[in-house]
């Protein structure tokens, strides 16, 4: 189905710490082309690398409202590797606050009732008990170990580089020979 006939501009729903709704109202499902079902459907999740997945933290999903039509959750990104969310893939009721955690993306699929042609639902959703990582961690979330590790032994031997540079000009450089005490002495004997 078309975004026009879903009521929305884009079908993902990004969560954050603040609540959120997303309204769809008067979605006019068209009549029936090749495929048996034809749907809305919207992807819930958290912005990739903001929130860190070891603390408990999860998304809250509730089907606000839903008039004439029927919900249904499922865990994934895409068709291909969806699963069902709820137990026997029941539909979805609404006010029932459905939880999973942050790493995981819930797709909410909504259909008309039978016989029906036009529907309206709300969804609200938010994170709950999320951490963000660190401000110096940020630049390295989601990426290789290897850069983790080269970043912290270049943070490391910056110290004794700068050292060695200046044990350096001053024992060779003849332009700081005049300036280092160090030198005086063996410089001018």
């Amino acid at each position: 189905m078309s975004s026009a006939t879903c009521n929305t501009q884009d079908n993902r729903l990004v969560a954050s710490t603040e609540p959120q709704q997303h309204v769809a109202k008067k979605m006019v499902i068209e009549e029936r082309q090749v495929l048996t079902y034809e749907a809305c459907y919207w992807i819930v999740g958290v912005e990739d690398n903001k929130y860190r997945d070891d603390t408990g933290a999860y998304i809250e999903l509730r089907i606000e409202e839903l008039n004439q039509a029927n919900a249904y959750i499922y865990e994934g990104t895409s068709r291909e590797n969806v699963t069902a969310f709820i137990e026997g893939n029941a539909t979805a009721y609404a006010g029932v606050p459905y939880r999973a955690p942050i790493s995981a993306k819930l797709i909410v699929v909504m259909t008309t009732v039978p016989n029906g042609s036009t529907s309206s639902t709300v969804i609200g959703y938010q994170v709950f008990d999320a951490e963000e990582y660190a401000f110096w961690f940020q630049p390295f979330v989601g990426q290789p170990k290897w850069q983790w590790y080269c970043a912290l032994g270049a943070f490391v031997s910056l110290p004794f580089l700068i050292l060695t540079i200046g044990v350096c000009c001053c024992k060779y450089a003849t332009c700081c020979k005049k300036y280092c005490r160090c030198c005086v002495s063996k410089c001018y004997q």
